[in-house]
């Protein structure tokens, strides 16, 4: 069985990243970008993950993000990477849940949608599971 925290029980990373205008103009540039470009960026997975600092920079369209990627030794930069195909069956069988990190992370899933038999009809949650 899968263990299923909603993002409110998953303490989240706290590191934020002000990214240079270079890397703002470079985002900006992105073609069929779905995202505004503003700082700062907040790393996406959560508390006490391994490795470096992750957050979704843009997001174009198709599955490939433009990924912020940073540690506290070295700069931040930009990595194009596809999401991750991990779902989660839900309670309806019309829906499932599909994890919203890169693919390449290394810690717990995380991911929106409707996941409780109990919250039908309720606004998408974030889930790690």
């Amino acid at each position: 069985m899968t263990r299923v925290n909603f993002r409110d029980d998953v303490e989240a990373c706290e590191a934020h990243m002000w990214l240079p205008g270079r890397l703002l103009i470079e985002l900006g540039a992105v073609v069929d970008g779905l995202h505004k470009v503003t700082n700062p960026y907040r790393c996406w997975l959560p508390a006490e993950h391994p490795g470096e600092h992750w957050s979704l920079g843009m997001e174009a369209t198709g599955e490939v993000g433009h990924w912020i990627v940073w540690s506290g030794a070295a700069p931040p930069r930009l990595l194009v990477a596809g999401f991750c195909h991990a779902t989660l069956e839900t309670f309806d069988l019309q829906e499932s849940v599909y994890c919203r990190l890169a693919r390449e992370h290394q810690c717990r899933h995380l991911g929106y949608g409707h996941i409780d038999a109990d919250r039908p009809g309720s606004a998408a949650v974030s889930v790690c599971w």
